[in-house]
Parts: C-alpha cells; sequence; structure tokens
C-alpha cells in the first residue's frame, strides 16, 4: 500500500459481513482494533464494511466505527406489495435512514440485480426496469453517496451511461461540495500517484466543463 498509493487510501473495506457470527468475529475481536491502527495512524481516512443483510448494516452503523457500507440496493429488494399497493420494505428504509442520521455514506452495489431488473423474464417485478429510472431510485435513496454499476454487456453500459445532461440531484450534491474540479491546479501530482495512470487533470477539465465550475 505505502508504494501504490503513497501510505494512504481513502477507504479500507470490510467486505462480506452478514451475519451475526460474522459481525462478532470482526467487532469482537482483532480485526477491528486493526481497523482502528489503520485509522488512527493515517494509513485508511475511512472504515467500510459491505453487507446484504439491513440488520448487520444496522449494527454496524450503530457501532460508531464505520463510516461507508456497501449494501445491495434494488427495486428487487426495496419495494415490496401491500395489497394494491407496491411499498418500500421498512426494514430497509430505516436502516437508510439511520445511516443519514448517522452521517454513513451508502455505496450501492447491484442496482440493477446483477442485471435481472433489465429483463421482464427475470426481474422479480415482472417488469424491465429502465436504466436511467432505476439508477435514480437508487441515487434518491436516504444517506445514497454512489452506485456501482455492473454490467453484462456492451449495450447494458450504453444504457447506463445515455444522460444528455446532469441530474438535478446530482448537480445539487456537486455544488454542495467544499471544493470542485475547477479548483484543480492541474500540477499533475495525483497523475504521478495514480496506480491505473487516469489522465486526472484532463478529466477535473471535463467536469468543470459540465458543471460549470
Amino acid at each position: 500500500m505505502s508504494e501504490t498509493f503513497g501510505g494512504r487510501i481513502e477507504i479500507g473495506m470490510l467486505h462480506y459481513v452478514d451475519d451475526e457470527n460474522d459481525f462478532d468475529a470482526v467487532f469482537n475481536g482483532k480485526i477491528i482494533e486493526y481497523v482502528k491502527e489503520l485509522k488512527s495512524s493515517g494509513k485508511i481516512t475511512a472504515a467500510g464494511l459491505s453487507a446484504h443483510n439491513p440488520e448487520i448494516g444496522k449494527k454496524a452503523a450503530q457501532s460508531g466505527l464505520i463510516d461507508v457500507i456497501m449494501f445491495s440496493i434494488n427495486p428487487g429488494y426495496d419495494l415490496a406489495p401491500d395489497g394494491n399497493r407496491i411499498v418500500y420494505n421498512r426494514e430497509r428504509q430505516d436502516f437508510y435512514e439511520l445511516c443519514a442520521r448517522k452521517n454513513i455514506g451508502l455505496d450501492v452495489m447491484k442496482p440493477y440485480g446483477g442485471g435481472n431488473l433489465l429483463n421482464a423474464d427475470l426481474s422479480p417485478v415482472r417488469q424491465s426496469v429502465h436504466s436511467g429510472s432505476g439508477f435514480k431510485l437508487r441515487a434518491d435513496r436516504p444517506a445514497v453517496a454512489a452506485v456501482m454499476v455492473g454490467c453484462r454487456s456492451v449495450e447494458e453500459m450504453r444504457a447506463a451511461l445515455a444522460q444528455n445532461s446532469v441530474p438535478p440531484t446530482v448537480r445539487s450534491h456537486y455544488e454542495l461540495l467544499s471544493r470542485h474540479a475547477s479548483d484543480c491546479i492541474q500540477c499533475g501530482v495525483c497523475e504521478t500517484r495514480c496506480p491505473f495512470r487516469v489522465a486526472v487533470r484532463n478529466k477535473m477539465k471535463q467536469a468543470a466543463a459540465v458543471f460549470g465550475m
């Protein structure tokens, strides 16, 4: 880590903590102590955890030790029938609202249910969910900070990226940031540290042009 990421990474993740045994092993043992050590020494900025179980997610949020939770959010999981209506799953909604109150960011995984929600034959809601509207539904959940879109084909990728303007919610989140792409001084230090050789300065210029700041 010291050579590749300059001695620090933004989020140190604890993956696949899904039941009580997993939770106890992490939070009542040496693992969480190691996470605390990494954070206090500045080697990680935030502690993250991935889960699929809202009850485990709640426990992690209430621990006071987790800053980011990666969680599966999509209509197939979040929506449930209630008579003639379709409503949000209360248990999952309570978890999202708890994260919002605790200022814990939710990083969404499986937003299209592994692609099943884009196919009416495979979708648990018996109809396909348009990729754009589906993305908006996940991004509108409380505490959601990012949505990690997985695609199984070039066509799915193009459908997920097909937007001609910045959604108002995305623009609002960007404007609330204390720094914007236009603040980049183009020194290039970030590019020398990036292990993936991303042309960061060019990306900053593009973002400033898109958002106007």
